[in-house]
C-alpha cells in the first residue's frame, strides 16, 4: 500500500506543476516615444547580459514602449511578471502596462533613482492581470521618466503565468 500512496503523491505534484505554467511573452516591437538613444534593438533587451542601451531625456525626460505577445488567453492569465534590468544615471521613472479594455496606461511600479549598478526589478501582478492582455495576445509596456533623466537598460521579460 505504501508504493501506491507514493505514486499518487508524485502524480499530484506533477499535475499541480503542470497546472501553473509560465510562458514568456515574445517581444515584437520597441519604440522611443520621447527622448533619444544612440541605438536600441530588440535583441539588445532579450538577453540579461546583452549590450546596454542608454536613453537620454532632456527637460521632458524619456519614454519608451515595447509590444509583446502571448498565446495565453486573457481569461487564463493568473499572473504577469515584468522583469527588467536597468541602471539609472539620474532621475526617477514609472513602469506601466496598457489596460487592453480601456486603452489607459496603468502604473505598476515607481523606481526612485539613481542606482549605482545594473539591478533587476521584478513587478508581479496578480489582481486581474488578464486586463493587460489584448486581442491577439498583445501586451503593451512602457518605461517613462519623471522629468529629466538618463537610464541604461539591458533586459526586459514579461512572463505570463496560467
Amino acid at each position: 500500500m505504501q508504493p501506491k500512496l507514493k505514486a499518487i503523491a508524485i502524480l499530484g505534484v506533477v499535475l499541480a506543476a503542470a497546472a501553473v505554467r509560465a510562458d514568456d511573452a515574445v517581444l515584437g516591437f520597441i519604440s522611443i516615444d520621447r527622448g533619444f538613444t544612440t541605438r536600441v534593438e530588440l535583441e539588445t533587451i532579450r538577453h540579461p547580459d546583452g549590450r546596454s542601451f542608454r536613453i537620454f531625456g532632456g527637460s521632458a525626460g524619456f519614454a519608451w514602449s515595447a509590444l509583446a505577445g502571448t498565446r495565453v488567453p486573457p481569461a487564463e492569465v493568473r499572473q504577469l511578471r515584468i522583469i527588467m534590468r536597468l541602471r539609472m544615471g539620474s532621475g526617477a521613472m514609472f513602469l506601466s502596462l496598457q489596460n487592453a479594455r480601456t486603452g489607459q496606461w496603468e502604473r505598476i511600479r515607481a523606481i526612485t533613482l539613481p542606482t549605482a549598478s545594473l539591478q533587476f526589478y521584478i513587478s508581479p501582478l496578480t489582481a486581474n492581470p488578464g486586463r493587460f492582455v489584448g486581442s491577439g495576445g498583445k501586451i503593451r509596456f512602457r518605461a517613462e521618466s519623471v522629468g529629466p533623466a538618463t537610464a541604461f537598460f539591458d533586459y526586459l521579460m514579461i512572463a505570463v503565468d496560467r
